[in-house]
């Protein structure tokens, strides 16, 4: 099996509809010799913020002199970014040499694996390979039934910012989600918590925690400052390397995970100052300026807003927009529509998307210079000719197939 040939194995067994649960999961581990239980884990669940959060953990333990395995999800730009050791993606060979190892030990399953259980036994085989000293895993979807969950005994848990996403399958209230994503919260284990999240998602967790004898970790809005991008906590100042608010809090939440694992805090501070993620208010550009997001809930969207707007170099912009037609786009569009000084649509890769004419319909309501486009290289032709700062934003799918056509024609 070469590279290619795992990718496609990889993506053949994309199935939403297989049954919720950890069955399988189990099943494919112990076929694979049970690799998750030879590491050490830091889980990490939550609506927004994962990605950055565990950035920030893996660079920090890196600077500490630990040999970390990281593991997110959703790719921005490479397969492989899902899967990293000290911040170097898994070599394609390897990636094609692990694969065919799950591939082979999944056969003669009553069900055969979903594409995230395959990944994610890669990961738990390639952490293990390379000795990993801490593994900062992501969870995918939820928490509770999410295939991350086979491990056992975490170092810490963490829960990021919780907001409404995915509610067909995690349910439609916040108390509903939080419940879910505090399903990785393990008896005795600690659990560090993003300090802004909601009073009925903080209830849920706390009783969680009590259920499960587990220590709450929490920051107090009032026991930190913020000052210019930084924010000082204990007598130290951070200054996280990622743009926007909503990065301070993240920035906090690994502040507070890291101390209680007694991780120094120069180390800490330097790995928080040089964390970024792909994807994440990246700017790619500054002349003109071009930021990247793929927030696509309504906290997402809030939070890209406030950035462009704290932003003083991304006045007006032209934003390029796209979006799955499973979210709550009206909202979105209405919300980024408002502040763009035009807005152009765009259809994103997938089966699940929203067509772009469709947002134009939209977006028009609120923007006169509300544009479709039938792809990606139109788009960013259209977004340049207006002499503008420039927002890609709304989905994964749109990030790197706008960034290279805007790219090629600067």
């Amino acid at each position: 099996m070469n590279y290619d040939e795992a990718l496609s194995f990889i993506h053949k067994n994309h199935n939403f509809s297989a049954p919720a649960g950890l069955c399988r999961i189990r099943e494919l581990c112990s076929r694979l010799g049970d690799p998750q239980k030879e590491l050490s884990f830091i889980h990490v669940a939550g609506t927004n913020g994962k990605g950055s959060t565990v950035t920030m953990l893996s660079c920090a333990l890196e600077d500490g002199g630990y040999t970390v395995g990281s593991y997110m999800s959703p790719y921005v730009f490479d397969f492989r970014e899902r899967i990293s050791v000290n911040g170097k993606m898994i070599e394609k060979e390897r990636l094609a040499a692990l694969t065919e190892r799950v591939a082979a030990a999944a056969e003669g399953m009553d069900t055969p694996p979903t594409e995230f259980e395959i990944v994610t036994a890669v990961a738990f085989l390639y952490f293990k390979e390379r000795k990993c000293d801490r593994v900062v895993l992501e969870t995918g979807l939820g928490g509770r039934l999410d295939a991350t969950n086979v491990i056992e005994n975490p170092l810490i848990t963490v829960i990021c910012s919780i907001s409404l996403d995915h509610t067909e399958i995690l349910g439609d209230t916040i108390e509903k989600i939080a419940f879910e994503k505090a399903g990785i919260i393990k008896p005795g284990c600690p659990c560090a918590l993003y300090p802004a999240n909601p009073d009925e998602a903080v209830k849920v967790i706390k009783d969680v925690c009590r259920k499960q004898k587990a220590e709450l970790i929490t920051a107090d809005r009032g026991a930190f400052s913020l000052k210019s991008g930084s924010f000082e906590y204990r007598g130290v100042r951070y200054t996280p390397a990622m743009y926007g608010a909503h990065q301070i809090y993240n920035a906090l939440t690994a502040v507070i995970t890291l101390t209680a694992l007694g991780l120094p805090t120069d180390k800490i501070a330097s790995g928080i100052a040089r964390a970024r993620v792909r994807g994440r208010y990246e700017i790619i550009s500054e002349k003109p300026r071009i930021a990247l997001d793929a927030g696509h809930n309504r906290n997402g969207i809030d939070c890209l807003i406030k950035a462009i707007r704290a932003d003083i170099r991304m006045k007006s912009p032209v934003v390029i927009f796209g979006m799955m037609k499973d979210k709550d786009y009206p909202y979105a569009i209405r919300e980024l529509a408002q502040l763009a000084s035009a807005f152009i649509c765009v259809t994103p890769e997938s089966p699940r998307a929203l067509d772009a004419k469709n947002a134009r319909e939209i977006a028009e309501l609120f923007n006169l210079k509300s544009y479709a486009c039938d792809s990606f290289g139109d788009a960013a032709a259209l977004a340049l000719d207006f002499k503008r700062p420039i927002v890609v934003c709304g989905s994964f799918y749109i990030m790197d197939g706008l960034a290279k056509e805007l790219k090629a024609r600067l």
